[in-house]
């Protein structure tokens, strides 16, 4: 019964995305451009990666500061990251998952966004 339910599940989620992923993609980015702005305006990477010179004690607090960023697709669940634009040189990732087993809606969702434009621009 529960096999069944995600199915169709899946199904109604296949047709909306098919209706409706160019318009998903322009949201998305226009969502990570405000990102990327307020990411620049707190600072850049300045304040998310410790200094060369810290200590041992910043640099792993630093480092499990990541954990709640990461931790709920270390389940099992298909993830891809996407590269969606640049911050100083340096590439930002769009992270897709999704459901078990479906890593070919992963694929064409990150297909449709490569094709929405060259990354390097947005």
């Amino acid at each position: 019964m529960f096999d069944k339910a995600l199915q169709q599940f899946d199904k109604v989620v296949g047709v909306f995305l098919a209706k409706h992923l160019e318009h998903i993609c322009i949201l998305l980015i226009d969502l990570l451009s405000d990102l990327h702005h307020a990411f620049l305006a707190k600072g850049g990477w300045q304040h998310i990666y410790p200094p060369a010179d810290c200590s041992i004690s910043l640099y792993v607090q630093r480092a499990f500061e990541m954990i709640g960023n990461t931790a709920p697709f270390n389940g099992g669940l298909p993830a891809m990251s996407v590269p969606c634009g640049l911050s100083e040189g340096l590439p930002i990732g769009m992270m897709l998952f999704g459901a078990n087993y479906a890593e070919m809606k992963i694929y064409q969702a990150a297909y449709a966004f490569e094709q929405s434009g060259d990354w390097r621009e947005m």
